[in-house]
């Protein structure tokens, strides 16, 4: 495993080039509330996680929250598993939010990524 990149401009760098070859498992186009991101192993290796990011959209609270895990070769542990959340407070803002992960669920789930490695980066 490579050591996790701690340059926040390395980071964007990394999630731009993994978006283009990430793909995504998704359910019926009107019941979406959760994606199944999977990420190329070396784009997986360079960021320092493990290549699934599991993506839940909550229509009814607004909220998109992003579960994904720390890349450990000794074995996953409870602390190696990292959950961040967008919950918007104004209700547009949620409507906003919770369309874009649907319309595009590499994307959103890519977005959480990067803020929540960018954040522990700092």
């Amino acid at each position: 495993m490579s050591k996790p990149t701690t340059d926040t401009a390395d980071i964007a760098a990394l999630i731009e080039a993994a978006e283009a070859r990430a793909t995504c498992k998704m359910g019926m186009a009107n019941a979406r509330s959760r994606f199944l991101v999977r990420l190329a192993r070396e784009d997986a290796e360079a960021l320092g996680i493990c290549d699934c990011l599991s993506l839940c959209v909550l229509e009814r609270h607004g909220t998109v929250d992003l579960v994904y895990s720390v890349s450990n070769p000794a074995g996953l542990t409870a602390s190696d598993y990292r959950e961040i959340s967008d919950e918007p407070a104004e209700p547009d803002a949620q409507e906003r939010t919770v369309a874009y992960a649907r319309r595009n669920p590499i994307g959103a789930a890519l977005d959480l990524l990067r803020v929540d490695l960018e954040r522990r980066a700092a």
